[in-house]
């Protein structure tokens, strides 16, 4: 009985260490059975849509043969990423998800490369070692999944926010360059209109300018028909012949109205109506500044008329 008694104690020691242990839990053994089987199924899931894609696809067979090698490297990455998680933490890791977001980081890659300028795709087609290097950066990003996936992702939000700031900028240059353009235009429209009555004042006036054709005359005798010559005449008020006065006779060219008013003895109202009238008929302008008040100077038609 007492023998009994001691191989049932040391039966339960052998029985309390292996559940400590946890060597005999069937359940950890269950766990293990599954993950390992999701990752062999994720592996050739990931060869044999490669291999599909590659011998049966009537699309570029090198490109198709890059997306296969980005399927085998986030399948692999991802089962490291999943043992690396499970050793760490075991209560948090997941097969499932770890190849799935590997996959996704492996798929991410080309854009790595492009965003680099890489060629390493496209030397591809004709080196097979660079197919190797494509590869270890897929399974690289597989195994870093997440980090790899957070940092393209801020950098390519980043390069969106520098394309953008700088179309913003480029639009702010251009707006800026419109509006010197048409401050330009508008100096330089200001400039002519301050210049041309002081080219017109300097300008020699041709007394043969006056002249101008009359309407055809009635034939003469034996078929004959001449033609003649009138000088225009306007006829001068006594207002008109003041204002064109005072333009003509003072020592600046453009005048300001109080001093013709001044000068010519008139009131704001008449100066203002001789004013209209003169420039009716082309014998005065006016040059107005922007935000300034008009300044009036005298044409050759004015000129002439005082002349005549």
């Amino acid at each position: 009985m007492s023998q009994f008694l001691n191989n049932s104690t040391a039966a339960d020691d052998v029985l309390t260490e292996a559940t400590a242990t946890g060597a005999t839990s069937p359940g950890n053994a269950a766990s293990g059975l599954y993950y390992t089987g999701v990752f062999i199924l994720a592996l050739a899931l990931g060869v044999g849509i490669g291999v599909l894609l590659v011998n049966y696809s009537p699309f570029d067979r090198h490109t198709l043969m890059l997306v296969g090698v980005m399927l085998i490297g986030g399948a692999l990455g991802g089962g490291v990423n999943y043992f690396f998680a499970r050793a760490d933490d075991p209560s948090k890791a997941s097969a499932v998800s770890s190849i799935f977001v590997g996959l996704v980081a492996a798929l991410l890659v080309p854009l790595l490369l492009r965003m680099l300028s890489s060629d390493l795709l496209t030397n591809s087609r004709t080196d097979p070692f660079a197919v190797l290097v494509f590869l270890g950066f897929c399974l690289l990003a597989a195994i870093a999944s997440r980090a790899f996936i957070t940092t393209l992702t801020d950098r390519l939000l980043q390069q969106v926010r520098e394309v953008g700031e700088k179309a913003e900028a480029a639009v702010a240059t251009a707006t800026q360059a419109d509006n010197k353009a048409e401050q330009a235009q508008t100096d330089v429209a200001e400039v002519k209109s301050d210049v041309a009555p002081i080219v017109e004042n300097a300008t020699e006036v041709d007394p043969e300018d006056d002249a101008e054709p009359q309407e055809e005359a009635a034939p003469q005798a034996g078929g004959m028909r001449s033609r003649g010559f009138t000088r225009s005449v306007n006829p001068l008020g006594e207002n008109e012949r003041r204002v064109l006065d005072a333009l003509h006779d003072a020592t600046v060219v453009l005048r300001s109205f109080s001093g013709l008013q001044r000068d010519s003895g008139l009131d704001a109202g008449e100066l203002q109506a001789t004013l209209d009238r003169l420039r009716a008929l082309g014998m005065v302008g006016s040059s107005t500044r922007v935000g300034g008040a008009a300044r009036w100077y005298i044409k050759t038609a004015g000129r002439k008329a005082l002349r005549g």
